[in-house]
């Protein structure tokens, strides 16, 4: 049996169906609708208006329905001649391999996704990995800034001890060699006949470089021996001294008291006890250090002129005061 006659019985049935159910709403509406007539008086209908036969009722409903199965199969049979189309057909094929390339791209997209996803979840891990070393290698780079900072200042410490080091290796080196001038030796020398006497002073340099521009100041006195603090040399100017006392060298200077009644005087007040013959003086003088003039002061006395006859020279001590030098 072909499709068309499957499709022409299933448009019949529907009809019989359809038809049966419309005669059955047909007939309650109008039992209900008619008026009960009175007994012995017969039904009449309105004017103007024929009343229609049992036959004629019974086919009214009848044509509706068989209008409706005409389209009915009229849509069949279009669909069918449609199915039956090759091109519908192969639209149809069309369609679906369509859908099923749809299918098969959609199953690769999720897989795709779930790889971005994957991707993105690594990707997102690495960068947490990447600011978490970050972030130790910014820790690690300020320890290592504090450690310079500590090295630099540590630095600096220690440039600041190699540089007192070296100041105070240059002034032991010039300690060391610089020149030393001192009053090594300091005599009065008697003389005959009654000659006043002089005195003699020795300078001698015990450092290990010479000793050069000398100039200096010196003379002699009779003083009261409770005030020989008083002494001064502002009345004797400073004369150039020639020559250079080189290292381990020793100058002599003189001095000559004026005259024999000078002298006298000054003895016979000594005798008395009540002064003291004093020998001051000053020098100054430069090194190869070059740290300006070095200057020595001294300040000898005689407390007695009293002696043996055979003692011709007598030495002066150091007094408590006025001795200093550079």
């Amino acid at each position: 049996m072909g499709r068309s006659y499957r499709l022409a019985i299933i448009a019949l049935g529907l009809t019989l169906f359809a038809f049966q159910g419309h005669s059955q709403e047909a007939e309650e509406p109008t039992l209900e609708s008619q008026p009960i007539a009175e007994e012995g008086q017969p039904e009449s209908a309105p004017e103007g208006e024929e009343i229609a036969t049992p036959e004629q009722q019974d086919s009214l409903p009848l044509v509706p329905a068989i209008q409706g199965v005409e389209t009915a199969i009229r849509d069949l049979v279009a669909a069918q001649n449609q199915e039956e189309d090759p091109a519908h057909i192969q639209r149809q094929k069309d369609d679906l391999d369509a859908q099923e390339r749809m299918a098969l791209w959609a199953k690769w997209m999720f897989f795709a996704a779930v790889g971005s996803v994957f991707l993105t979840g690594l990707g997102v891990l690495l960068i947490w990995r990447t600011l978490y070393h970050t972030k130790r290698a910014v820790a690690q780079a300020a320890i290592a800034s504090d450690a310079a900072m500590k090295a630099v200042a540590e630095a600096r410490k220690s440039n600041r001890i190699t540089v007192a080091s070296a100041k105070e290796s240059r002034r032991i080196g010039h300690t060391q060699t610089r020149a030393y001038v001192s009053v090594s030796e300091c005599f009065i020398r008697f003389l005959p006949d009654g000659l006043p006497p002089n005195f003699n002073i020795d300078f001698k340099n015990t450092g290990q470089s010479p000793a050069y521009d000398l100039r200096g100041r010196m003379g002699w006195a009779y003083w009261n021996k409770d005030r020989l603090d008083e002494i001064s040399l502002d009345h004797i100017g400073i004369k150039p001294w020639a020559g250079v006392i080189g290292s381990g060298g020793v100058l002599n200077r003189l001095i000559v008291p004026t005259s024999g009644e000078e002298w006298r005087t000054c003895e016979a007040a000594v005798n008395r006890g009540t002064h003291v013959v004093v020998v001051f003086g000053e020098l100054t003088y430069e090194d190869i250090s070059r740290k300006g003039r070095r200057t020595l002061k001294f300040r000898l006395f005689l407390p007695t002129l009293r002696r043996s006859p055979d003692l011709n020279e007598v030495d002066l001590f150091y007094c408590e005061q006025g001795n200093d030098g550079d």
